[in-house]
């Protein structure tokens, strides 16, 4: 068991939606909780498959043995891979 303080606010509108709904004010705690922690994990696992698609396009081997299997197929230079994705802006420096 966990306790919280919440904000009247927030307890105001939990007492709402219990009466409106029927449902406990700890269950949709439990819910948000739920839902926001897959949100999270989503994030990182995200975060961790850039990282590792970065470190890959940084490789000289990995570039290379694209370059073995594509001869003169890569379509812009290893350092402009870099640049582009720090362009999308996605902060990856909260986790």
């Amino acid at each position: 068991m966990i306790a919280i303080n919440l904000s009247p606010e927030i307890e105001k509108r939990l007492d709402q939606l219990e009466k409106a709904t029927g449902r406990t004010k700890a269950s949709f705690l439990e819910e948000a909780i739920v839902e926001y922690l897959e949100n999270l994990e989503d994030a990182q696992l995200a975060e961790q498959e850039l990282m590792d698609i970065k470190e890959s396009l940084l490789d000289p081997a990995v570039v290379r043995g694209h370059e073995a299997i594509w001869p003169g197929k890569l379509s812009f230079p290893i350092s402009r891979s870099e640049t582009w994705i720090d362009s999308t802006g996605y902060n990856h420096s909260e986790f």
